[in-house]
């Protein structure tokens, strides 16, 4: 797929690396719907920018009527998506002795059950020769002590994208991509910065850049389905 003159939808493209896909996205000339929970001041600038090419539309993953009028507002300005990135997430330590059912719930919520449903809600709108791509994490299998809820939650969001992938061949490709260290929670005490900075085979951190790079090659190459992508510096390999 060239992503040109495309329909792509951006599930949590308002910071961070969602920000720099929608960026990317709207440079090389797709068109863009950008789902978020919080409009940040770069994507209030895009929208100036591309005004013609960009959509951004408030969402909840944790509702599902949220989730409905967001995919009919999708639909309405684009009856056909060509590409779904899925990057929205909540990410936060849960030491096992006191997460409590909240916290649970949301980051299910926010992690793989609203990204189902909201699948669910885009079905008809997913062109032939589609792509799905969905953001999940190194951790999805690997563990991570104090973050068991979160770690539990991608690895339902990685099986989910592998089910997918069966269930929409052969016209919708569904792969994922897991980052390592590329960016850090701003609130990493120093001593954690540093652990994950060089706590990789190749002893730095990487950047948003290389996760979109790796999201270009999954929707640009036809014959790659239900694919996880490590873009980790081989950190899944210690």
């Amino acid at each position: 797929m060239q992503i040109t003159q495309k329909h792509i939808l951006v599930v949590g493209g308002s910071k961070r690396i969602g920000l720099e896909l929608t960026r990317r996205f709207l440079k090389e000339g797709s068109f863009v719907s950008c789902l978020y929970r919080t409009l940040s001041p770069e994507l209030e600038s895009l929208k100036q920018q591309y005004s013609e090419n960009l959509i951004c539309i408030p969402f909840d993953l944790s509702s599902l009527i949220s989730l409905s009028q967001a995919a009919n507002q999708v639909s309405a300005w684009k009856p056909s998506i060509d590409a779904l990135i899925m990057v929205a997430s909540s990410f936060y330590r849960t030491p096992l002795s006191e997460v409590t059912e909240s916290q649970w719930d949301e980051l299910f919520d926010t992690n793989v059950k609203g990204h189902f449903f909201l699948i669910q809600q885009l079905l008809p709108t997913l062109a032939p020769q589609s792509g799905v791509i969905t953001l999940v994490d190194m951790f999805a299998v690997k563990p991570l002590r104090g973050y068991s809820a979160y770690t539990s939650a991608k690895g339902a969001f990685l099986t989910l994208t592998r089910n997918l992938a069966k269930e929409l061949a052969p016209k919708t490709r569904v792969n994922s991509i897991s980052p390592g260290a590329v960016l850090l929670p701003e609130d990493f005490s120093p001593e954690e910065s540093a652990h994950h900075a060089t706590r990789n085979l190749l002893g730095r951190l990487g950047s948003p850049e290389d996760i979109v790079n790796a999201t270009l090659f999954l929707l640009e190459n036809d014959y790659v389905t239900g694919l996880n992508l490590h873009v980790d510096g081989g950190a899944s390999l210690l």
